[in-house]
């Protein structure tokens, strides 16, 4: 918002008033210079769905395009023939600069346009500039209500495409909450990002989930994972990719159903029941 201040004087008066502007609203207004961001082109589809035009080259489409939109000059300045037929004039070094290109590209470009029968162009001589004539295109014979119509075999396509990608994100999703649960029961916090990657590889259902945590619990009751503070308690990475899970443990009552162990991990069982509700919570 900007003040802005107005002066009028009207003779021997003068009055001042301020007011309150919304320039950012003033900007957004349509210059002069914006015009042609709102004009356009037209290429037509046909172009594109009609065999008959599959060799015409992306240029002579577009110049097509270009020479049709001059049609509209044409019909203000009345360049009508006795025929009733509307003609262009349009100098061949133009298109070249609207084109970014040269005037012998377009001189190709003009010599497709009439191989196609897409446009017709009349020398008037006499140093005068030639007539061009565009016209219209050619029906598809091949088309088909078909091609208008979307096939209940592209929308039962398009229906399991969309399903299979809901699909995949709801399992990327479940995958994540599931690494969530078992990195907050494992009790090594190190390579995080190597575990997820392992963890990736694997894929765990909600079964071998429940089977991990279990052992994790297991584990943490044995003498190995107590020994000198927990140094010998394999890397998440590590113990994901030796399917560590399935170990034989024996566990050491020393470390066994404590509230606190010497790695002041929680008590056998703890983490993981908490885990295990949580994952009957989420329905997993």
């Amino acid at each position: 918002m900007t003040e802005t201040t107005i002066i009028l004087t009207l003779g021997a008066t003068t009055v001042s008033s301020t007011t309150t502007l919304n320039m950012e609203g003033i900007m957004d207004r349509i210059k002069i210079a914006d015009i042609d961001n709102e004009r356009y082109y037209q290429v037509p589809i046909s172009f594109f769905t009609n065999p008959y035009y599959r060799e015409l080259s992306s240029d002579t489409k577009f110049t097509y395009a270009i020479l049709k939109n001059r049609l509209t000059l044409s019909a203000r300045n009345n360049w009508i023939d006795d025929n009733g037929e509307v003609y262009i004039f349009f100098a061949r070094k133009n298109i070249a600069s609207i084109l970014n290109t040269t005037v012998r590209t377009v001189a190709r470009i003009i010599s497709q346009l009439k191989e196609y029968n897409l446009i017709d162009v009349v020398q008037q001589g006499r140093g005068l500039p030639a007539k061009i004539y565009v016209k219209k295109l050619k029906p598809n014979t091949n088309a088909s209500r078909n091609d208008f119509i979307e096939s209940n075999n592209e929308q039962e396509d398009e229906i399991k495409e969309e399903k299979q990608v809901k699909e995949k994100s709801k399992t990327e999703n479940k995958q994540q909450e599931y690494f969530s649960i078992f990195w907050a029961s494992y009790p090594k916090k190190v390579g995080k990002g190597a575990a997820e990657k392992s963890w990736k590889k694997i894929k765990p259902t909600k079964d071998l989930l429940e089977k991990m945590l279990n052992a994790i619990e297991t584990a943490k009751q044995s003498m190995q994972w107590n020994k000198d503070n927990g140094q010998y308690i394999p890397n998440p990475a590590t113990w994901l990719n030796q399917k560590r899970w399935e170990d034989e443990i024996i566990i050491d009552n020393k470390y066994s159903n404590k509230s606190k162990n010497s790695n002041n991990m929680p008590s056998a069982m703890t983490t993981a029941q908490k885990a295990l509700d949580l994952l009957e919570q989420m329905g997993g």
